[in-house]
This record gives C-alpha cells, sequence and structure tokens, in this order.
C-alpha cells in the first residue's frame, strides 16, 4: 500500500515539475496578459499602474514577477514572512497588496525566489532531456553496431569507408565551428541566428546529400570498389573504455569552461559524455539476442539488417533503456545544478536552482534561499531515482 502511494506521488509530481516547465513563461512574468491601459501613460510598471488604481482590469500571471527581476522597491533578500512595500503615486511608502506578495522570499538583488525556482526547474528539464535524448541516440547506435558485427565484422568498399570518415570528420569539423563565436559572427545578423538546433540540422541535411554524392563519385573509380571488412566492435570498446577511464565531471567542468556558456551547449556536453554505460549495457543485450539465436531466425527469414534493428532489437531494447534514461536524467539534473552552483553553468544572467543555491552560501541568514530551490531539487532526484528503480524491477 505504502509502495503505491509512493510510486502515485512520485508520478504526480514529475507530472506537475513537467507542466510547470512547459508553462513556465504563463507562471512567472511580470507582463499581464492582457492590459487595457491608456496608451498615452507615462507608466512602464503595469504592477504600478494597477497598484496606483488606474486600471483594476489587468490579468497578471500566478506569480507576476520574471526571473532575475530585481523588485526596486524590496532590494536584498527578504523572508517570505516579511511584509513588502512599494511607493504609490503620491511616493508614500505602502505595503505591497498579498497579489504582488513574494511568496518564497527574494534573492541578493531582490528578484522573486519563486520564479526563479518555476525557470530553474525548466532550465534543468531542458538540459537532462535535451542530453539524455542525444546520449540515448549515440549509445543505441553504438552499441547496436558493436554487438551486431562483434563475430564477422562489415563487408564494405573502400568508398563507402572513406565517404563515411569524411562524413563524420565534416560533422566534427563543421560541427565545432558551429558552436564557436566565428560561426556566430558569420549568422547573426540572418534569420536563424539564435536557432542552434535548425543550424545545426541545416548543416547535417548539407553534408548529407554531399556524402551521397561522394559516395557514388568514388565508387565510379575501380580501386575503390574493393571489399574491406572491419571490425567495429574493437574500436567501440576501445573508444567507450577511452571516455570511462577519464572522469566524466572533469570532462564537463572543462567543456564548460571551454564553451560559452548556454543550455544547448551543456546538453550537448552532457550527451557526446554520458552515452558509455547505456552503450555497453546495449552492445551486451544485441549479443545475448544473439547467441540465442534470435538474430539468425531473423536473417533465415530473409530480412534486411535494417529490418532486424528497426523492427525487432530496438523494441527489446525499450526496457533496458527506460530505467538508465531516467538515471540518467537525475544525473544530469543534479550535475548541472553544481555546476551552475560553482558558478560554471548555463550563464550568470540564467536563474537556475543552482545559482540560487549559491547565494544562500553567499546570505547564510537567508535560509529560503536554501529551502526553497534545496527541497525542490530533492524531490525531483528522489522520484526520478524512484520512478527508474520501479521500471527497473519490472524488467
Amino acid at each position: 500500500m505504502m509502495k503505491n502511494k509512493l510510486q502515485k506521488f512520485t508520478t504526480l509530481w514529475l507530472c506537475f515539475i513537467t507542466l510547470v516547465a512547459l508553462l513556465a513563461p504563463f507562471i512567472a512574468n511580470d507582463k499581464p496578459y492582457f492590459f487595457s491601459a491608456d496608451k498615452t501613460t507615462v507608466y512602464t510598471d503595469y504592477r504600478q499602474l494597477q497598484l496606483d488604481g488606474k486600471n483594476n482590469s489587468g490579468i497578471f500571471a500566478i506569480i507576476p514577477y520574471s526571473p532575475g527581476s530585481a523588485d526596486s522597491y524590496n532590494s536584498g533578500p527578504h523572508s517570505p514572512f516579511e511584509k513588502n512595500f512599494y511607493y504609490n503615486s503620491q511616493n508614500e511608502k505602502t505595503v505591497l497588496p498579498l497579489r504582488f506578495h513574494h511568496w518564497m522570499g527574494t534573492d541578493a538583488i531582490g528578484a522573486d525566489v519563486a520564479a526563479g525556482v518555476v525557470f530553474g526547474i525548466r532550465h534543468s528539464l531542458f538540459i537532462a532531456i535535451l542530453s539524455m535524448l542525444l546520449a540515448v541516440i549515440i549509445a543505441a547506435a553504438l552499441g547496436i553496431i558493436s554487438g551486431y558485427y562483434s563475430l564477422y565484422g562489415i563487408r564494405t568498399s573502400w568508398s563507402a569507408l572513406i565517404s563515411v570518415l569524411l562524413f563524420l570528420w565534416a560533422i566534427w569539423f563543421y560541427g565545432f565551428y558551429l558552436f564557436s563565436d566565428e560561426w556566430h559572427l558569420i549568422s547573426s545578423a540572418g534569420l536563424f541566428e539564435n536557432y542552434l538546433v535548425l543550424k545545426f540540422l541545416m548543416l547535417f541535411t548539407f553534408l548529407s546529400i554531399l556524402f551521397i554524392g561522394l559516395k557514388k563519385l568514388l565508387y565510379s573509380i575501380s580501386f575503390l570498389r574493393k571489399e574491406v571488412n572491419i571490425f567495429p566492435d574493437r574500436w567501440i570498446t576501445t573508444t567507450t573504455q577511452l571516455f570511462i577511464s577519464i572522469p566524466q565531471l572533469i570532462l564537463i567542468i572543462s567543456l564548460s569552461v571551454f564553451f560559452k556558456p548556454s543550455a544547448f551547449k551543456l546538453a550537448f556536453i552532457f550527451g557526446i559524455l554520458m552515452w558509455t554505460d547505456l552503450a555497453r549495457i546495449i552492445r551486451a543485450e544485441v549479443l545475448k539476442m544473439k547467441q540465442g539465436g534470435f538474430v539468425e531466425s531473423c536473417i533465415a527469414s530473409g530480412l534486411t539488417t535494417t529490418q532486424i534493428v528497426f523492427r525487432h532489437i530496438l523494441p527489446n531494447l525499450k526496457t533496458v533503456i527506460k530505467p538508465l534514461f531516467l538515471f540518467g536524467l537525475a544525473s544530469v539534473v543534479l550535475t548541472e545544478s553544481g555546476l551552475s552552483f560553482l558558478g560554471l553553468g548555463v550563464g550568470p544572467d540564467t536563474v537556475t536552482l543552482g545559482s540560487l543555491l549559491a547565494q544562500a552560501k553567499e546570505n547564510m541568514d537567508a535560509w529560503w534561499l536554501m529551502l526553497f530551490p534545496g527541497l525542490t531539487l530533492f524531490i525531483t532526484l528522489l522520484c526520478l531515482f524512484q520512478i527508474g528503480k520501479a521500471s527497473k524491477k519490472e524488467n
């Protein structure tokens, strides 16, 4: 009975924070949804206009503050139990109504902590989900290739091999410049200034077209049509061992310092470093399928390699990937918060749970800066580990 209640709570909490992350701009925002103010008004603060009774038709968000936006009337850390004040149109100090109260207090610059927690959840989940999706794609590709071709290798032509190596090199080379200042300067005046994912997809599509054309061109050369037998399992296993031998935290900190901080770049760093354990488990599962005669029976029935992988191998790997994906989410959320706590996260202008906790270190009396972000982080990690453990037991 207790387990069922705990399972329901974890599911409800994860659904709740996911909904909060998706609707964060509508939950915490200092701009109203609707405000029928006079266009000639000199007011720039919509809340001030409503507080002075100039207009009562404004519809504000649940938390009428933006993250990191200082409250000029209540600067400095203020407890949730302290009264908040503002100066009315007669320049008189007046108690702020409960509608505009800082229910989780304010931080060192007077910014609302509740708004910071809402957007902190948004940033943490965005980085965690994006990085683990990238890690799963890399791990599934390398693990399946390593396990499927572990005994006999791959027979291919020299033209195809050279084309693949050049394609991977081009992805790495131009992908590096995609995240660099040079690429940003080239594209800063264009339509896709901040659409990093769209730029990467455009780059990938362009290189894929070049890869197909290059492959056909090289195949037309007679001596490049000769077949060669390669064993990807050796190279993938060696690469995996190399990644495992270097502490991940050191690599993450080094790369986060090397690149300019942003949510996309941090997710990319986590993604390219967190695939190793999952790839090894996927390889072991594919080997088990091959040894059990499952793959051989599919080959005997006339199915191609692509059909075997997408119709039979991948569906059977879901039970293995799910718990590791959830554990990976918890690990990324915790590591990202730790980096933000150290000042190495997504940037000083972005409010995260870790940056709020870092402010608590500088203001030891401001207990609310530690309580609310820390409690949110603790419950989220606990629920992710609990649901991951439950899905692992089901297998």
